[in-house]
């Protein structure tokens, strides 16, 4: 709005709706409207005879080089959204070499290439980008200065963006990013965990006492050269007698180990073959870490890229990677595309031990700056026998590892490309078929998401392949354990129903194993709880008031949240109220969301006490508080299990 001279929403009309929709096909680019500035700054500069921003030369050894922040405020809007656009560095290499800037090596590509085409959106990113729309309509519905026009009341965004790219003649195909097959995932994330654990500490004190021979060679050899060589030499001497310490040959507890290794360069094609010391540090376990993070924080690929270690100084004062208080550990990070400022995600162990891992790898780097500061970026390392510093290619090696350790192919006998996005479906997708209280805004928060329409988007609308499909089955597997066992209550109107038939069916069950219900060991009950499950052909859905059920004898056609539809095979939890919920012929609920309901009679409660309380708000909290104190009233807390006999005559 601002780069196009608006600066209240009120102000926004058609026309300007219209220019927008057309721009974002082009996506981020073509909205900001990059190439047409980044032409008119190059014009201005080289009219006056001038270079564009240079870098400040303390934080870097480069005083030629164009400073990207600078640069930014010329042009009115952040560069680095766009830094990875093909035909925006090949504008920015082209101009900064007209102007008489020095080209980096590994730029110097764009200079001999052709140009290539403006960046192309999908009508899927579009979609996304016109339901922002949608939401500042309502978001800003109180505030003075609010959107007049709802411009998507009569099309929705899917329709509109596909009818804007016929009409702007574009041709697509739509697509989204792949989800990870359940076997290869678990199979690289298994191994990533094992490198980090197991194999990081031993491959680092390999270093460190390669780092000590070639030091103590160039004492005795004042040739460098000869020194290194004869270091590698005497190492590789070392590495054939080497005994690793977390390993036993060919024993299934130690797979994808990186032993034995080669002291030079060696050749890593798929399978377990030979692997370089020096590939096995610099690259793979980076690459090992940066798996454990982004599955477990379901963070995107720059944001993790962007961890500092623990040390903030005057030059870079962002937060270390990993704080841990009284609630637990939190990961930090830069996320440039919603916060745009560092912000901070919980994560279990493993990712701390990842930055634990990181923080000793890339200490050689952070400590080798020329002009004495000190860089605190985790993922850069330093070579082992020089002093050259490398940034990790995360994207680019990412399928070289997973050649490594023999990530199996997928049925079709073609090995599956990973990209670094996929780790974040897959955590969404778990989350919200696995997580016993998913919920859909504290999912849309994990992930920064702008709408929940996105996070829709991430945990609906992907193919409910094996992935899911495991998690939920085995999710109402530990479900009806846990009833089996006496750990839970079954109540709420669904519960009623299962009790009644898991009753009968535990009945027959119990007098063919002969087992008296009070002697159930975890596993006998599991066994059972397979067979009623397979019989009853269950279905349960968890969400934050509770479970969504359905089996043979109830199926979903006549739940609530579908009234508006003829058949559906699950139920719409976009559409799940507790108001609508609580009476649903599928809602079960246990004493596992009985804080859930508490806390949130308290809530609604509270909000009735505030004389100032606009009337529209308290209708809507004392139906709300009717609900929940209604049914901390109505449903069965206590902690029991099914009502069976046991059969007179036990084994």
């Amino acid at each position: 709005m601002a780069l196009n001279g608006i600066n209240k929403f009120s102000e926004v009309n058609h026309y300007d709706f219209k220019k927008f929709a057309f721009d974002g096909t082009q996506g981020v680019p073509g909205l900001l409207d990059i190439y047409r500035r980044l032409d008119r700054l190059y014009e201005n500069i080289r009219e006056q005879g001038g270079k564009f921003p240079l870098r400040d030369i303390r934080f870097s050894g480069d005083p030629d080089g164009v400073c990207n922040d600078k640069l930014s405020n010329l042009l009115g809007f952040n560069t680095h959204r766009i830094s990875n656009d093909r035909l925006w560095q090949y504008m920015l290499v082209n101009y900064s070499n007209s102007l008489g800037h020095r080209i980096k090596s590994c730029s110097r590509k764009h200079l001999e290439c052709d140009e290539p085409e403006p960046n192309k959106n999908l009508p899927g990113g579009l979609r996304n980008y016109l339901v922002v729309w949608q939401d500042l309509f309502v978001l800003r519905e109180h505030f003075n200065d609010k959107l007049k026009i709802n411009f998507l009341k009569h099309e929705k965004p899917t329709n509109l963006a596909e009818s804007i790219f016929k009409e702007k003649g574009l041709a697509y195909e739509e697509g989204r990013t792949e989800t990870i097959p359940a076997y290869q995932l678990a199979f690289l994330v298994d191994r990533a965990l094992r490198w980090v654990l197991l194999y990081a500490d031993e491959l680092l004190d390999l270093r460190d006492e390669f780092e000590r021979t070639i030091t103590e060679a160039q004492k005795k050899i004042k040739n460098t050269h000869r020194a290194n060589e004869f270091a590698r030499e005497h190492f590789g001497d070392f590495l054939k007698k080497y005994k690793p310490k977390n390993f036993i040959p060919d024993h299934p507890d130690y797979p994808a180990v990186p032993w034995p290794v080669a002291p030079l360069k060696a050749d890593t094609g798929s399978g377990y073959e030979i692997l370089s010391i020096g590939k096995a540090i610099t690259k793979f376990i980076p690459i090992a870490c940066a798996i454990v993070i982004a599955t477990f924080t379901a963070k995107r690929h720059d944001e993790i890229l962007s961890a500092r270690d623990s040390g903030p100084n005057e030059l870079d004062d962002a937060p270390p990677a990993i704080e841990i208080n009284e609630e637990g550990a939190w990961f930090w990070c830069y996320d440039a595309k919603t916060v745009q400022d560092w912000d901070r995600v919980p994560c279990p162990t493993s990712v701390v031990k990842a930055i634990e891992v990181l923080t000793r790898w890339s200490e050689g780097a952070r400590e080798s700056r020329k002009d004495g500061t000190r860089d605190r970026r985790l993922f850069r390392v330093k070579a082992i026998g020089s002093d050259q510093v490398y940034a990790l290619a995360l994207g680019r090696h990412l399928n070289n590892f997973a050649n490594f350790i023999g990530v199996p192919h997928c049925d079709d006998g073609v090995p599956f490309k990973f990209k670094p996005h996929q780790f974040r479906r897959f955590f969404a997708i778990i989350y919200m078929h696995r997580y016993e209280h998913a919920n859909l805004a504290a999912l849309s928060h994990q992930l920064r998401h702008e709408s929940y329409h996105m996070t829709e988007t991430y945990a609906t609308e992907l193919r409910d392949g094996e992935l899911v499909s495991a998690a939920k089955k085995e999710h109402a597997l530990e479900v009806i354990t846990e009833i089996t066992l006496g750990k839970r209550t079954a109540t709420g109107p669904a519960g009623k129903k299962l009790d009644e038939m898991l009753s009968s069916q535990l009945k027959r069950a119990l007098k063919d194993v002969e087992i008296v219900p009070e002697r159930l060991s975890a596993r006998v009950a599991r066994k059972i709880a397979q067979r009623v499950m397979d019989k009853l052909d269950m279905s349960i859905i968890p969400f934050k008031y509770g479970y969504c059920i359905a089996f043979k004898k109830l199926e979903f056609a006549n739940a609530a949240c579908l009234s508006d539809q003829k058949t559906s095979d699950a139920p719409d939890l976009t559409k799940a109220e507790v108001s609508r919920c609580a009476t649903c012929p599928h809602f079960y609920v246990d004493q596992t969301f009985r804080f859930y309901w508490e806390n949130m009679a308290e809530i609604y409660s509270n909000c009735l006490n505030h004389e100032d309380l606009p009337e529209v708000y308290r209708n809507r909290a004392n139906k709300m508080l009717n609900v929940f104190t209604n049914g901390l009233e109505t449903f069965d807390w206590s902690i029991g299990g099914v009502n069976v006999e046991a059969p007179k005559q036990p084994a």
